[in-house]
């Protein structure tokens, strides 16, 4: 068979999957088809996503989605029955057992959980061929099934490039937020009930993790800072402060010295006191490697009259000397 014969199949293939996948009729079996149809060459990804974008432009996607008819809630067959009470229990005790076994024994359900040290980074492909870099000390729980993919970032810092499946969403839960995409790049922080997310390139939604009602679409360039009951704020950024981390960079531009110092101290087990108190709010700029703590305090006391006393292998002081004026920093 000729490459244009097998590209040619490939796309009728292709095509008649898009009209099961937005006609809502994939059972179970089917979607075990469809993964296992995908997985089986990476020309029939390449084919699903040329018919999805000609479906899109065209405008058939759009219509084929306004026709589908709605899943029914199964747990809303319950009050569909009209007999005895016994035979209500019944039924919700028979639904329950089945939703027990779609959710917890279903063969084709994965979860993987993902984490580094502190100080170490790590980056994991997943069978999809998305990609999720891993910040110090973070850890994320990825769980994917022929229909969803779905990670749960409970700590840290991540990058994520998503690969493009229309059909199958990923999502990313940090507590705070919720964050939707079919297939982008970005970057998510989460840390003490405030959530940071850069978007580098695509488009992602941002949703309330409980209600999923939206709280704000972000475009290329966008930092949003999601803080508890969902306020958000969002600004334009260049990136290169949010990203230089992938570089094992830290990047400050005025920074206050506390600040800086407790960014360093996510990358190392070094506990940094500062006196007087005030002297954290001293502001710092430069880039530097992020296991490079103990370079930075040199630069710090290069440019400024403080002074560096190791204390212990593991605690360092970082104390103002008198200016020449006798006004200590």
């Amino acid at each position: 068979m000729s490459f244009e014969e097998n590209d040619d199949r490939a796309l009728r293939e292709a095509s008649e999957w898009m009209s099961r996948i937005t006609g809502g009729s994939l059972s179970w079996r089917d979607r075990k088809a469809l993964k296992q149809w995908l997985d089986a060459d990476t020309a029939h990804v390449k084919a699903i996503n040329a018919v999805e974008a000609e479906w899109r432009k065209s405008g058939r996607l759009a219509a084929a989605q306004a026709a589908r008819k709605p899943r029914r809630d199964l747990m809303a067959l319950l009050f569909e029955f009209r007999g005895t009470t016994r035979l209500r229990v019944a039924a919700a005790a028979a639904i329950s057992v089945a939703l027990a076994v779609i959710v917890f024994l279903h063969p084709f359900r994965e979860t993987e959980i993902i984490e580094t040290a502190v100080g170490e980074t790590r980056l994991v492909t997943l069978p999809d061929g998305s990609r999720i870099r891993l910040n110090t000390d973070s850890r994320v729980a990825v769980t994917t099934d022929l229909s969803d993919r779905f990670a749960t970032l409970e700590k840290g810092e991540a990058e994520f490039t998503v690969s493009h499946r229309f059909w199958s969403p990923f999502h990313v839960d940090t507590g705070t937020v919720r964050i939707r995409v079919t297939g982008t790049h970005f970057l998510v922080r989460t840390e003490e009930g405030r959530t940071e997310t850069y978007l580098v390139n695509g488009g992602i939604e941002l949703r309330d993790p409980v209600s999923r009602a939206s709280l704000a679409k972000l475009e290329p360039g966008s930092r949003a800072i999601v803080g508890a009951g969902g306020k958000v704020d969002i600004e334009k950024s260049d990136g290169i402060r949010e990203t230089a981390w992938i570089n094992g960079n830290l990047m400050f531009d005025r920074t206050p010295l506390g600040d800086a110092l407790t960014e360093f101290q996510r990358y190392a087990p070094v506990t940094v006191s500062v006196k007087p108190a005030e002297l954290r709010a001293l502001k710092v700029s430069g880039v530097y490697h992020s296991n490079d703590l103990f370079g930075f305090l040199e630069t710090l006391a290069s440019l400024n009259p403080v002074r560096i006393i190791k204390t212990s292998h593991d605690k360092v002081l970082v104390e103002g000397l008198p200016a020449p004026d006798g006004h200590i920093p």
